[in-house]
């Protein structure tokens, strides 16, 4: 081999391990980052009492819908001052979401016992409503 050829073979062998290298540190970067979220992610979950995530798919567009119960843990403050409407506004919204969720479970709840008493075949009030206006009558 001439001195051309090893110079060559060197060049190779020294962009080879530089490839290598920098593919090695981006793995580790993005296995860094991935263990990173998975951790944030983690602990975000375990803090609170009620975690909801879920994904409203239309035709258009996609929607995520995220609801989250729990004790405030962040470390820092706004950057803004919090005004008495932003407060009010605030104290309003989580008032008609509590309200709507009551609403959404009554109206689950009573539909479910609504359909087992139909399924069991229990007549809670027997005869018609005519029936009994009927009886009034005589």
């Amino acid at each position: 081999m001439n001195t051309a050829q090893v110079l060559e073979i060197k060049q190779f062998i020294s962009q080879t391990i530089a490839h290598e290298v920098t593919q090695k540190t981006a793995n580790l970067s993005i296995n860094h980052n991935q263990l990173e979220s998975q951790d944030f992610t983690r602990k975000k979950r375990k803090s609170k009492l009620i975690d909801i995530r879920f994904v409203v798919d239309l035709l258009f567009s996609r929607f995520y819908v995220v609801l989250m119960v729990g004790k405030d843990v962040r470390k820092g403050q706004r950057p803004y001052p919090k005004s008495r409407a932003t407060k009010a506004g605030n104290m309003i919204a989580a008032f008609m979401l509590i309200v709507a969720m009551n609403l959404l479970i009554s109206a689950v709840l009573l539909l479910g016992l609504y359909l087992l008493k139909s399924a069991l075949n229990i007549d809670l009030m027997p005869g018609h409503f005519s029936d009994q206006l009927e009886i009034l009558k005589k």
